[in-house]
């Protein structure tokens, strides 16, 4: 089921450098887009299409979550795409039903069919993103059967060239909201390496810890948060990033890295494991304005973020928005309006990347 999971994200991923592609061909920002959007459901020109937010509209060109059909409708014949946001729409709903199917107790399933290639996610060329290969693989909708609605899929996204064989560490920083999580995952999708998340390793034992200690679960910004937790956090990451360099897997580091990019005493210390691991070591630092980073925020809900949505002021007189690190590193712009998407940025900086190794 594995790879059937990931053929529904292939689909879902391509839906959205479809709906990209659209947009910019259009002259549109994302922030633009939406706004016609909320015009045409407040003048009923759109009836039935929910008035999504700027924040949903980039989850949706991410590939981290799926637009439904009357979006998808409204989206092609405004950006007069001719069908084509449409055909990668229904090319999705196919793969999630073939995996809806292939859940079944009733139905068997093999893997055999999935040793075939490296099937890792590539995607086409910036310079002309709906190449041949993409539209052949949406416009053979009159093929039946949920092998080749995968082999279309993942031919559509399959590589030209061969992955390569050294270690890598990605260190993926940002501030809070400026969707270096969303990046990290195209990236390490793209990449085929493992992501490994500050909060998702780290979040249950630190709210436990952070309740013994007195204070909120929640805290984030108090300095017992700061000087006691914070440390044990990044502590606990990098570990787990040795070790899986040990294993002979390259990782993708998530985290705010805000304190630990200015630090050269610690990126020497990181730049020296990698080496004595046979790692090459990137940081990239995602950019991002302060009103997509609150709109982003608003739009998650998670409760740790209550204390900077609810004293935005104070908070951001805290960050600097055109901070950098103190080290090379890649820059991806996630601002209002940014000239590409993330999928298409993490597609660069892999390349990029490979070609330095």
């Amino acid at each position: 089921m594995t790879q059937q999971r990931e053929t529904v994200l292939v689909a879902q991923q391509e839906l959205g450098r479809v709906l990209a592609h659209w947009r910019g061909s259009a002259g549109h920002g994302q922030h633009g887009l939406v706004d016609l959007l909320k015009q045409a459901v407040h003048n009923g020109k759109a009836p039935g299409v929910h008035p999504y937010t700027r924040s949903s509209l980039a989850n949706f060109e991410a590939g981290r979550q799926r637009p439904d059909r009357l979006f998808c409708e409204w989206a092609d014949a405004t950006l007069q795409a001719g069908g084509q946001i449409v055909l990668a729409y229904e090319a999705m709903e196919r793969a999630v039903t073939t995996l809806h199917e292939r859940s079944r107790p009733a139905v068997a399933t093999t893997a055999v069919g999935w040793r075939r290639a490296d099937h890792h996610a590539a995607h086409a060329p910036i310079a002309s993103p709906l190449d041949d290969v993409i539209h052949n693989a949406f416009a053979g909708s009159e093929a039946t059967g949920p092998d080749m609605l995968e082999d279309r899929v993942l031919a559509a996204h399959h590589s030209a060239a061969e992955q390569g064989n050294g270690l890598s560490v990605v260190v993926v920083g940002g501030f809070a909201g400026s969707g270096k999580s969303e990046f990290a995952k195209f990236l390490a999708a793209t990449a085929r390496w493992a992501r490994l998340n500050k909060d998702t390793i780290t979040r249950p034992v630190v709210e436990q810890l952070l309740i013994a200690l007195g204070s909120d679960r929640h805290d984030r910004h108090s300095d017992l948060y700061l000087q006691k937790v914070r440390p044990c956090e990044y502590r606990a990451l990098m570990d787990a990033a040795m070790e899986n360099l040990d294993a002979g897997v390259s990782v993708v580091l998530d985290a705010p890295f805000i304190r630990e990019l200015s630090d050269d005493a610690w990126m020497t210390r990181l730049q020296n494991n990698c080496r004595a691991r046979g790692a090459t070591l990137s940081v990239v630092w995602v950019r991002c304005d302060v009103e997509s980073m609150y709109d982003y925020l608003s739009y998650r809900g998670a409760a740790r973020d209550d204390w900077k949505l609810s004293n935005w002021q104070d908070y951001i007189a805290t960050i600097d928005p055109d901070f950098r690190p103190a080290v090379p590193h890649y820059l991806v712009d996630n601002r209002l309006n940014a000239a590409t998407t993330l999928v298409e940025q993490a597609d660069r900086i892999v390349k990029a990347m490979r070609h330095a190794e």
